[in-house]
Parts: structure tokens; C-alpha cells; sequence
């Protein structure tokens, strides 16, 4: 973690055009609530690919899609789980809403939904995980790969073309505690978030064991809002202090426009966060 920062070489257009997620510190600043879809504890939230369309996974146990721009409920359907819904994402495919979910129980579940709402077609077990799925992720560029990490380190393999069982990909049972996992838009870089350390940036074509690209921080020891990094000198861009961006357990931004969802503990509800200025 004591690796010399390196000077910064972020450019706007640059960075726009290979749909990174930096943006600049006056746009950052202006940061505001657009609007709170739903009264409702969320643990995990997710974009489709198309980016007009939400899901969610509640403390009740329900998978929700929403029409965001709308706020109109397309699903809201309790799966038959023991556990609380810990992470869900749209896999990419036509003629329905095909979603992915994992629960504290350890099932993987996939859940089809006709593109105009209502009852699932079908929902069903994957696999499963000995104890809490704590993440997983779509494999970049191979939507029908999945990569998910369980209790004791265990990290499966599963592609849904196949009837296959998943398979044990690695086990990092000695590894710290990892909260989250995301690629970026390539599948180059994978981001790790440490409950109790902070955020590393890995090579993940090339990783060599201790090794990693950029070390993020917490601020004064804890999370208790929203925080921009600039990707190259680590440094804090901006940083949100809103009541309700306080405690918050997901984020996640829109796949193209300026935007940002947000589920929190203190103030329930989800809540969508736009640059001032209309969404274009």
C-alpha cells in the first residue's frame, strides 16, 4: 500500500469515449438527488444494458424491476429463499428480462420475466454455495459466464448454457475480506473493495500475487457517504455527505448517461443522483 502515486494523465474526452466512469471535479461537485423510486431497504441494485430498466433485491426477500424514469414497478416477486437477497444483475438477452440473483442462503438463482412485467415465466436454482454468496459477476464479453464468491473463500464457476454443475474456480480461504468485486468495461481491470482496508485496482490478465495497479483508502477510517477517487494519483475528488447517501450499502452508475443509483441504510429507499442540469 506504500507504492509512489504517479502523476496524473486523466482526459476528459478520452476517457468519455472508452466510457470510463471519471468525470471532472465541477460535475462531481454538483452531484444532487434527482429522485427516490421506492420506500423500500434495498441490498443490491442493477442496471440492464440498455440502462432504462432497474432491478433490486430487498431486506423482504423480493426481486424488484422498475421503469426508473417512470418510477413504475414492472416485478416485484418473492423468490422461495431462506435468505436475504445479497446481489442481483440483468444478464443481457432478448425477448425477456432474464435476471441473475444470489441470496444469503447460498443459492444462485435465475429469474425470466416477460419485457412487459408481470409474474416470472420462470425462477429457479442455478447452483449453490455452502453459506452467503457475497458477490458475484458476468464474466466481460461472455454474458452466459458466471464468477461467484461464497463463505470460506470458495469462488465457482458456472456458464448458464450448460446443465452442468458449477465448478470451484479458486479457494482464497487466507485472503482478506472482500465486500465487493467489479470489472471494468473491458474485463481487464478487476476492483476489489476491503471491508476493513480500502479499494485495490488488480490487473486481472496478468495478476501476480500482491501486486495491484491502485490502492484507495478510506477516508479518516470509514465510508459514511459517497466518495470519488481520480483513478491515476488515488486522490479524493469529491465526496457526498447527503442524509441520504450516508451509509450506503450499493452504488451503482447508469451504464451511459451521468447518473448514479444508490440504496442506504439510514434513509430507505433507492435514490437516483444526477449532475445539475437536465439528463440528456
Amino acid at each position: 500500500m506504500c507504492k509512489t502515486k504517479p502523476v496524473s494523465t486523466w482526459n476528459c474526452d478520452k476517457e468519455l469515449i472508452v466510457l470510463e466512469k471519471d468525470t471532472t471535479n465541477p460535475v462531481l461537485g454538483q452531484l444532487t438527488l434527482w429522485n427516490t423510486l421506492k420506500r423500500r431497504n434495498a441490498n443490491c441494485l442493477n442496471f440492464n444494458q440498455d440502462g432504462d430498466l432497474l432491478c433490486a433485491g430487498t431486506d423482504g426477500r423480493h426481486i424488484i424491476v422498475w421503469n426508473w424514469a417512470k418510477n413504475r414497478t414492472l416485478t416485484n416477486y418473492r423468490p422461495d429463499i431462506k435468505g436475504k437477497i445479497s446481489q442481483i444483475k440483468f444478464i443481457d438477452s432478448a425477448g425477456s428480462l432474464d435476471i441473475v440473483s444470489a441470496s444469503y442462503d447460498g443459492q444462485m438463482l435465475g429469474t425470466i420475466v416477460p419485457p412487459s412485467g408481470g409474474a416470472p415465466m420462470s425462477s429457479h436454482c442455478l447452483y449453490t454455495h455452502s453459506g452467503c454468496v457475497a458477490d458475484f459477476e458476468i464474466v466481460p464479453r461472455s454474458r452466459h459466464e458466471i464468477l461467484s464468491a461464497g463463505d470460506y473463500g470458495i469462488v465457482k464457476f458456472f456458464d448458464l448454457r450448460s446443465s452442468s454443475a458449477a465448478t470451484t474456480d479458486a479457494n482464497s480461504y487466507d485472503k482478506p475480506d472482500i465486500t465487493s468485486a467489479v470489472y471494468n468495461h473491458s474485463g481487464n481491470e478487476l476492483l476489489a473493495c476491503y471491508r476493513r482496508t480500502g479499494n485495490c485496482l488488480f490487473d486481472s490478465r496478468n495478476y501476480t500475487d500482491g501486486d495491484f495497479f491502485h490502492y484507495y483508502r478510506k477516508h479518516y477510517g470509514d465510508f459514511n457517504g459517497k466518495y470519488f477517487w481520480d483513478k491515476n494519483t488515488e486522490e479524493i475528488l469529491c465526496e457526498n455527505m447527503d442524509e441520504k447517501a450516508k451509509t450506503a450499502i450499493c452504488l451503482k452508475p447508469h451504464p451511459w448517461k451521468p447518473m448514479l443509483a444508490t440504496a442506504a441504510l439510514i434513509k430507505p429507499g433507492i435514490h437516483i443522483w444526477i449532475p445539475n442540469g437536465p439528463i440528456l
